[in-house]
């Protein structure tokens, strides 16, 4: 809170324009500290090109280097341009490339790239090449390379920048300004137009139809081009020769060979800026970035960027009473409180001060110094009267000796726990009191520490764990543990000169600085075992050696506060003057040890006022970061190309419409903030809309995963801040989860009228079920009468008596030859035939065994009444266990006899048939092969009209065993070789069941 109440006093008494430069080169991570370019992408990123260390990505935390290895032509990089679409071109000594955030894309064209100065991409299909012998023009869809030569101008001028308006590109060049329009049509502007010189280095182009020119050889001008109209910037010392130039917010900015300048709008002057750290020859880019920074590309420093420091100043005599200041302080409600060498006790609140002096009823002697403790309570040290204790009513209880305290002449008070207090007075015993104490005694409870010598205890410093650290008259440095015991020494021995300590600063920890009077600053390393002493680097530009205070910023600088203002000193060994005018005759002292805010600000205190610092230049309260949506992931992979069809590239915001299958529901979102003046604060907040209404906490997490959606829209929202106040624009990804097909509304309505459709017909089922029981007990008795039927057809085809004449005739034949033996053989194969055929016909099922056995019987008595020779075999596919397998009864016998009859009559060769079992799926496959004339040729030979009765009658048995399975139970192939027939296939699907 202290930082806003000074910052709106300071505002107005701040004299003077003070400026300090932040260093990033090596130690931070930049592969070259030449650097050629600057270009911002659109994630508020920069690009920096460099000589021999490639292309580097600095996000303000970091830098990511991209090299030869990484696909780049060449590491000394020229030129950097930002795509329409977020890509990158760069050219490099070796030529000119596309990066799109994955790879290096080559232009192939010829062009002496050295040459090159400038890069611009002025719509998405047109890049412009700037370079020392004019202008080209490259088609980016088509790779063809053209030259502008209108007016043989500007083929000759050297291009040294390329600005775009919204209908015009602008160039700067040698032989003045040119325009250049949708069209390609140029227009030249020159000294012709009244323009000072043709020597121009930049063109900014502003609202409406005016232009800023900054020129090598002149000052800047405003120009009209429609009306020819130059207006003149009026300003006194005017620096010269200038490098560069350029416009951010309210100022004007110039690189001149005698320094940097600034013009403020509507100023009369120009100002130079004291304190650049580098040569201005050195300088090789001038960039502002939109907000508010100012970067420069050096040839030997790396990166620099310029700030502003907020200093503000309250004066003894001009902002309150005049007298010197010995202590200020602030209290946890923001009120300052500041203590005078005369006694004086000053409020600063509401920005106005106010004399509490009058409230004490005491206090006219000095004020040595000002502390609050964990209760807001303000204890008053003074030099004679001890210390008073301000409480909540605003009335003071005063301690002095008589009270316990080894001194009434108080020199220093602090704080190392919240009820435990260091008092020091000047040649007398170090006290440790616990204040609690007060409420219930008058007297402290003091544990009172002596010294082996008599020597004052000065200062109290604070470690981050928590120790006391005193140093004392001598220059010796105390460390005291939490419980107030002495637990370390340093002194001479150790590295200490024997001088005061002024200030000791812990912001490196376990490394400490401390500064000794009029000797500077010296370093240990608490790491180590014996920590030793040594003096920092001398270096020449610092101000004083008398340092008063020490500070340290986020960016390692150092803040050395002593009696002519503040030094801030780089990790590089820079520095920078910030005059004050806040002390008194030269060797006076800045107060003790600075307090540091969390936003980096502190204060100190002279004695003729008090200073205000932030070293950033910026409020925490002013400062948002750049965000983007970095990146998405599904199952923790990157989405690029996947199957989901989602494209994302790297190096600009993605696209939005995602749209995902229900399977596809495991995201994760990345995302980073880009702020140069606080980096390491960048916080971040998102939810996930409408599944979540509120933000999450503030978080420095950068990727966020939800696992496990649901089906449905939603809306991924992130937000970035510095200050947990302010944030940044919410970006924002919208995405779909699509439902599976069964929660759809279009599949839930189909599936609901299917249930009740089948609900219906479960019930009319039912119904009719009841109606139809007597018809279906009807249709099984015809069934089975019908089967009945034709099995008593099948017996009678098997039993037929030309069947039975021929065999008896044939038997009867044999005796009347004399073959008795041989005819009372064929009467017992028929009667056993005949016998098996009558049994097997009062069965519903015969085992395959049986079947076998029966149709052998029937062949071999074909086999003897037949006039053709024939042979036959079975054959049962190995795994059917012929005992164990049933089929219906009398059902292959008319194929076999067909086959015997009609196929091998007239037959030229033996006949030969075969009979085959095989399983197909559930079904009994029978196959019956013979060699015999074929089909149409037996039908030749039978009588017109005839038709095999038995097949028929088989074939309606056949259909009578499907129970509604669709299959085909009979298929009948001739068989052809070389177009002659062969023979007879007939393949039989039958149903089986096996008998365990």
């Amino acid at each position: 809170m202290l930082s806003f109440i000074l910052l709106l006093a300071f505002a107005q008494t701040a004299k003077g324009q003070q400026f300090g430069f932040w260093s990033f080169s090596l130690d931070q991570g930049l592969a070259q500290q030449h650097v050629t370019c600057i270009e911002k992408d659109v994630r508020g990123q920069l690009w920096l090109g460099t000589r021999g260390g490639g292309m580097a990505l600095f996000d303000g935390a970091q830098f990511k280097n991209y090299q030869t290895e990484d696909g780049l032509l060449s590491n000394i990089v020229l030129s950097i341009e930002q795509g329409t679409d977020g890509h990158i071109w760069v050219s490099s000594q070796e030529g000119l490339q596309k990066y799109d955030g994955l790879e290096f894309e080559t232009v192939d064209f010829q062009i002496d790239i050295a040459n090159i100065t400038q890069l611009k991409e002025i719509n998405d299909s047109t890049l412009l090449i700037g370079t020392k012998k004019g202008l080209l023009k490259l088609n980016t869809t088509t790779g063809e390379l053209s030259e502008f030569n209108e007016g043989q101008i500007l083929r000759y001028a050297e291009i040294r920048q390329i600005s775009k308006s919204h209908s015009k590109t602008w160039i700067a060049t040698t032989q003045g300004v040119f325009s250049l329009n949708q069209i390609d049509k140029i227009v030249q502007y020159g000294t012709d137009h009244g323009l000072p010189s043709n020597q121009v280095i930049n063109v900014v182009p502003q609202g409406g139809e005016s232009l800023l020119i900054f020129f090598e050889d002149a000052a800047p001008v405003y120009f009209f081009p429609e009306k020819g109209k130059v207006s003149n910037i009026e300003a006194n010392d005017f620096p010269g020769m200038m490098i560069h130039g350029l416009f951010t917010q309210d100022r004007f900015w110039v690189v001149a060979a005698s320094g940097l300048f600034f013009l403020e709008e509507g100023s009369a002057s120009w100002v130079k800026v004291e304190n650049l750290p580098v040569d201005p020859d050195e300088i090789s880019s001038l960039y502002a970035d939109g907000k508010e920074n100012l970067w420069f590309g050096t040839q030997n420093d790396g990166l620099l960027k310029l700030f502003q420091p907020r200093i503000g100043t309250l004066k003894a005599g001009e902002d309150f009473p005049a007298g010197t200041l010995t202590s200020v302080c602030q209290d946890k409600d923001g009120v300052l409180w500041v203590g005078m060498e005369s006694g004086k006790l000053l409020q600063y609140k509401d920005s106005l001060f106010s004399d509490y002096t009058n409230h004490s009823g005491y206090l006219d002697q000095p004020i040595s110094d000002l502390e609050v403790d964990h209760k807001n309570r303000l204890w008053v040290a003074t030099a004679g009267k001890g210390i008073a204790l301000l409480d909540s009513l605003g009335l003071f209880k005063i301690f002095t000796d008589n009270q316990g305290l080894p001194s009434s002449d108080i020199y220093e008070l602090h704080f190392q726990a919240p009820d435990k207090m260091w008092v020091s007075s000047e040649s007398h015993p170090l006290a440790y009191i616990n204040i609690e104490e007060i409420d219930s005694n008058e007297y402290f409870g003091v544990h009172q520490i002596r010294f082996a010598a008599a020597v004052d205890s000065r200062k109290f410093f604070s470690a981050p764990n928590n120790d006391t650290w005193i140093s004392r008259g001598n220059g010796q440095l105390l460390q005291f543990n939490k419980q107030g015991n002495l637990i370390r020494f340093f002194g001479e021995e150790e590295g200490l000169r024997g001088t005061e300590i002024l200030d000791l600063s812990f912001e490196s920890y376990p490394s400490i600085l401390i500064s000794l009077a009029g000797r500077g600053i010296l370093s240990a390393n608490m790491g180590e075992e014996n920590p030793l002493f040594t003096r920092i680097p001398e270096n020449s530009q610092l101000r004083s050696r008398n340092i008063t205070s020490i500070s340290k910023d986020a960016r390692g600088n150092l803040w050395l506060g002593h009696e002519r203002g503040i030094d801030q000193l780089s990790p590089e060994g820079k520095v920078s003057f910030i005059s004050l005018g806040l002390v008194g005759d030269p060797g006076a002292i800045i107060g003790k040890h600075p307090t540091t805010n969390e936003d980096q600000s502190f204060w100190l205190l002279g004695q003729k006022g008090i200073a205000f610092v932030e070293p950033s230049g910026l409020k925490g309260a002013q400062t948002i970061p750049e965000l983007s949506i970095t990146g998405i992931n599904l199952f923790y992979e990157p989405i690029l190309g996947t199957d989901a069809g989602f494209q994302l590239n790297p190096l600009f915001e993605s696209k939005e419409g995602l749209e995902l299958n229900w399977k596809e529901n495991h995201l994760g979102f990345s995302f980073s903030g880009v702020d140069f003046d606080f980096p390491d604060q960048v916080r971040y907040q998102w939810r996930l809309q409408p599944l979540e209404k509120e933000w999450s906490p503030i978080s420095y997490q950068t990727l966020a995963n939800y696992p496990n959606l649901a089906p449905g829209a939603y809306q991924y929202q992130v937000r970035a801040t510095t200050n947990s106040k302010d944030f940044s624009e919410t970006k924002t990804f919208s995405f779909k989860i699509n439902a599976p097909v069964w929660q759809k509304a279009w599949f839930k309505i189909i599936a609901a009228l299917t249930i009740g459709l089948i609900g219906f017909l479960l019930i009319r089922s039912f119904i009719r079920s009841r109606t139809r029981s007597s018809e279906n007990r009807a249709e099984k008795l015809s069934l089975e009468n019908n089967l009945l039927e034709l099995r008593q057809k099948a017996l009678q085809l098997q039993m037929n008596p030309h069947y039975i004449f021929n065999t008896l005739n044939s038997i009867n034949s044999l005796i009347a030859t004399g073959k008795s033996q041989e005819a009372r053989s064929q009467i017992n194969t028929f009667a056993k035939q005949l016998r098996s055929t009558l049994s097997n016909s009062r069965e519903e099922k015969i085992s395959l065994e049986n079947e076998i056995e029966s149709l052998g019987q029937y062949l071999k008595m074909l086999q003897f009444s037949h006039s053709e020779d024939f042979k036959y075999d079975f054959q049962v596919e190995t795994g059917i266990n012929s005992e164990e397998i049933e089929l219906p009864p009398m059902l292959l016998q008319p194929f076999v006899e067909n086959a015997v009859l009609h196929g091998f009559q007239g037959l030229d060769r033996l006949g030969e048939l075969s009979v085959q079992f095989s399983k197909q799926g559930q079904l009994l496959k029978c196959v019956i092969l013979d060699n015999g004339i074929g089909r149409k040729a037996s039908a030749e030979k039978k009588k017109s009209g005839h038709r095999s009765h038995a097949i028929n009658v088989t074939l309606e048995r056949l259909d009578s065993y499907k129970n509604g399975l669709n299959y085909n139970s009979l298929e009948i192939v001739d068989l052809y070789e070389d177009g002659t027939p062969s023979g007879t296939q007939v393949t039989i699907l039958l149903p089986y069941w096996v008998n365990f």
